[in-house]
């Protein structure tokens, strides 16, 4: 019987692999690519976020030139069940944070630890890039997303309104 595994791969070194659920499906997680753009726009839309695969591509380039990484969780059909945005943040007051956004898994690969492999990943990458401290941010709606953080060992630390103007 074949065992089970998340494979993360990385730029440099040997993949590591990680159970992944009980009936044998293998996900690898890796950085995204130009072409995983079309299966991102449909994952940002399962939280209600609408865009294009050519405003994605074109994000996923800025955040790649901006020392940011997006990795996907791809499953043995080639297809993207998760993603997470990882980057660094320096603020006047805080200094240098990590900080991860935009997590998002397939409704139905929801459960199956997709989301706790790639905030991992996403934390490893940070640590590799000097970050002492992560910070996740979640809309006070999404109880769900709560418990999940809670449960990777974030803490919540304030609440705060967000304020938008266009320029």
């Amino acid at each position: 019987m074949m065992k089970t595994a998340v494979a993360i791969f990385d730029r440099e070194g040997p993949p590591v692999f990680f159970p992944y659920n009980r009936n044998n499906s293998m996900i690898k997680l890796r950085s995204a690519i130009q072409e995983d753009a079309p299966d991102i726009v449909k994952l940002l839309e399962e939280l209600g976020y609408k865009s294009d695969f050519e405003i994605i591509r074109n994000r996923l380039s800025a955040i790649e030139k901006r020392n940011g990484v997006v990795i996907v969780a791809v499953n043995e059909k080639g297809e993207v069940s998760g993603c997470v945005h990882a980057f660094t943040d320096l603020r006047l007051a805080a200094g240098e944070t990590g900080e991860i956004a935009s997590l998002v898994v397939k409704s139905e690969a929801r459960g199956k630890g997709v989301g706790k492999k790639l905030v991992k990943e996403a934390m490893n990458r940070l640590a590799g890039m000097g970050c002492k401290k992560i910070r996740v941010r979640a809309n006070g709606l999404r109880e769900k997303a709560h418990q999940f953080y809670l449960g990777q060992g974030f803490r919540e630390i304030k609440s705060q309104k967000v304020f938008m103007a266009d320029i």
